[in-house]
């Protein structure tokens, strides 16, 4: 098989399940149409036609007799689970089990390295020679000493075998190889077809042609009622490689349906003497799927026997469904959102406005609709943040340095969460808004606690230069608010912005202690609170303030130190880290895109998926421990 199934897509459907047995051999196994007008059907081909390699140009859908594009995606990566049933009673010693064990061992060779398989063997009692989930070459091993004796328990083996299927999410399938009728089971026919059929399993009999085989028998435990028979033991191989090729040949095929109410699908594959064809009739409003109706002719030009003429198009949405709409309504959203921003950080002609109730004065509305609008807007803004504790909200803001209000702060973030969800919806429908609007939501205060946090080690950073302009400008002849004046005029930001709200502070009245100390916490910085105790003791008992700040200076200096050295000894530790978090994550983002089926077996099924819980909560207490192990505390 060519790879198609690499250029697969993630398929998460509710596929309504109706296998409809085309007299040609093509069957539809279902139909799915959760994503309307986007339909996209699994069907099954026979060997012959999988052993041609078929490429996308072999397949075509018809849509109410018009022919549409479909994309063609080979199924082979499914998961699967396949246990071989094997026939060594007595009558299969010498050539025949040789030639079994041989088959058997060319069959595996031919299944898609993801599938599961197991080995049960009957002859007097059914034998689990190898559990579900076997190496290849566990299974070649146990086949190599297989012994032919005994009688013949057919249905007590069917029954064994449909028990070794998991609860997986996976495709069962049970290949029974027989050369003779049951002759001591315990169990009926009737058990072994319900164990099979309650084991979900495809059945797929291989029978050796001989006077005791047992025909019916095989053709009643088959789900499709067919056997592929082997006219002697020579042929056993050729029997198993057509019964290999049946299982590798599925295909999902997707395209567009623009149609609405009851539409016929038909499905045309181009075989290597005859084209092969089968329909279905599928409500699109009701999703009720049922046999096809009249046969519809094959596409001019298409396969082996072209036809009358077909016109041959592409499906192609039309009005508020075109391919320009989502694009144009994202747009849009954005726009509104940023032109409430707009609204809400505009300066206003009168600062108070933001204070007044929503029922705001006449002549200022007459002065400008898109104004009005904004001072409605923060007005709103103000009363919600006056619910919610505006205070904290206020103190938050003032931290990071973000010069917004609370209720502006507000706006921003409302608009921020109809944006996430609008495109989430549009794109990833209802969990795609849960997931962006959650998002949003959470993103304004996880924004600010960043720029707080940066804010912070900025002026940490730079304190220790502040203090020695300090202690400078005081022997100098400065006093001390006009030190701080001077470190608020030369010190970038932030310090410049605090030290220059102490000076402004002082001067309405404030004292410096209380200025500084306010400083301090909203800056959450330790070695600045030492600074306020240092001056506050100054200023009761005396002294040379120069001189305390420079003993602070040097603490604070040789404190620095060991930090940056901390620092630069875990800094290798912490790209190990953020490393070994992000790989897996972006090797599984790329294996998604590239190959989804791939990820099948973690993401389809529950061990996959306790796997990965297990997985992210070791993650996240290990990134836990590096960051507890790298802090500095004094």
């Amino acid at each position: 098989m060519r790879p198609l199934g690499a250029i697969a897509v993630v398929f998460v459907a509710l596929a309504i399940s109706i296998p409809a047995l085309a007299e040609e051999g093509l069957v539809i196994e279902s139909v799915d149409i959760t994503n309307a007008p986007e339909m996209s059907l699994v069907i099954s081909i026979p060997a012959e036609v999988v052993a041609t390699d078929p490429v996308a140009s072999d397949f075509a859908v018809l849509v109410e007799g018009i022919r549409v594009s479909a994309d063609v995606f080979a199924l082979v990566r499914d998961p699967m689970e396949v246990v071989i049933v094997i026939d060594t009673s007595g009558s299969m010693a010498g050539e025949p089990m040789q030639a079994a064990t041989s088959a058997a061992l060319g069959f595996i060779d031919l299944l898609p390295e993801s599938a599961l398989v197991s080995l049960v063997t009957f002859g007097d009692d059914a034998v689990v020679r190898n559990a579900m989930g076997a190496t290849r070459s566990e299974v070649a091993e146990s086949l190599s000493t297989l012994i032919a004796e005994g009688e013949t328990a057919l249905y007590d083996a069917t029954v064994t075998g449909a028990l070794q299927f998991t609860d997986a999410d996976a495709r069962h399938v049970l290949v029974v190889l027989s050369d003779g009728a049951d002759t001591v089971s315990t169990a009926g026919l009737d058990q072994a077809i319900a164990a099979a059929a309650e084991a979900d399993a495809e059945v797929r009999a291989v029978a050796l042609q001989t006077s005791e085989s047992a025909h019916d028998a095989l053709s009643a435990l088959t789900s499709t009622g067919s056997i592929t028979t082997a006219v002697d033991a020579a042929d056993l191989a050729a029997a198993y490689q057509i019964v290999a090729l049946e299982l590798t040949g599925r295909y999902r095929l997707t395209f567009q349906a623009a149609s609405t109410g009851s539409v016929q699908i038909d499905v045309f594959v181009n075989g290597p003497t005859r084209v092969l064809s089968s329909s279905q009739v599928v409500d699109l409003a009701s999703g009720v799927v049922s046999r096809g109706g009249s046969p519809q002719p094959i596409p001019a030009g298409f396969g082996q026997n072209p036809a009358a003429a077909v016109p041959v198009v592409k499906a192609e949405p039309t009005g508020l469904s075109s391919s320009w709409t989502l694009p144009a309504g994202v747009a849009l959203v954005f726009v509104g959102a940023l032109t409430m921003l707009w609204l809400t950080s505009k300066d206003d002609e009168n600062p108070l406005a933001f204070e007044a109730p929503v029922e705001v004065d006449q002549s200022i509305e007459r002065a400008g609709f898109i104004p009005a609008v904004g001072r409605r807007a923060r007005a709103i803004g103000e009363r919600i943040a006056g619910r919610n504790d505006a205070g904290a909200m206020d103190r938050a803001l003032d931290r990071a340095g973000v010069a917004l209000r609370p209720g502006e702060f507000v706006i921003v973030s409302a608009t921020g969460v109809v944006v996430g969800v609008t495109a989430g919806l549009v794109m990833g429908g209802t969990i795609g808004a849960v997931f962006l609007g959650a998002a949003a939501a959470a993103a304004p205060r996880t924004i600010l606690r960043t720029l707080a946090n940066r804010r912070r080690r900025a002026f940490a950073n730079q304190l220790e230069g502040s203090l020695q302009t300090i202690a400078g400008s005081l022997r100098a002849g400065y006093g001390l608010v006009q030190a701080m004046s001077t470190v608020a005029e030369e010190s970038p930001s932030p310090t410049s912005d605090e030290f220059n709200r102490v000076v402004v502070e002082s001067r309405l009245g404030r004292s410096i202690e209380d200025s500084l100390a306010a400083m301090a916490e909203r800056l959450e910085n330790e070695d600045l609170g030492w600074v306020v105790e240092a001056i506050e003791i100054q200023h009761e008992v005396g002294g040379n303030l120069a001189e305390v700040l420079d003993t602070v200076t040097n603490t604070i200096r040789e404190r620095n130190q060991l930090r940056r050295q901390v620092q630069a000894l875990s800094a290798e530790g912490k790209i190990s880290a953020i490393i070994l978090v992000s790989l897996p994550l972006v090797i599984a983002f790329f294996i998604a895109i590239i190959s989804p089926d791939y990820l099948a077996e973690l993401t389809d099924t529950g061990v996959g998926r306790i796997m990965i819980g297990v997985a992210a909560i070791l993650m996240l207490a290990g990134a836990a421990w590096i960051k507890k192990i790298i802090r500095v505390e004094f």
